[in-house]
């Protein structure tokens, strides 16, 4: 089974701050990528996100989110610790 194609700019990642990368679990399974990007995005600027799936579409509840400075990561963790994103 072939997937689409996805395109993303390259990154270095040794510029990346690892303090500005977050890690997000316990999410809805119907949670969509794109809700889960324009959520987080509220936050900073969003360097690059990525919901995790199972090769059959399932969602595996986890994703995580790389901003680009520490301080919009902070707040994220702040704003969102222990509040759902998604109610099915």
């Amino acid at each position: 089974m072939y997937k689409p194609v996805r395109l993303m700019p390259l990154i270095n990642v040794n510029q990346l701050n690892p303090e500005a990368n977050i890690y997000i679990k316990n999410l809805d399974p119907n949670l969509s990528s794109q809700e889960f990007d324009d959520f987080f995005k509220g936050f900073g600027a969003v360097v690059t996100s990525n919901l995790r799936f199972k090769d059959n579409g399932e969602s595996l509840r986890y994703g995580y989110v790389q901003y680009k400075n520490k301080e919009s990561a902070t707040t994220a963790i702040a704003q969102c610790h222990g509040k759902m994103l998604k109610e099915s």
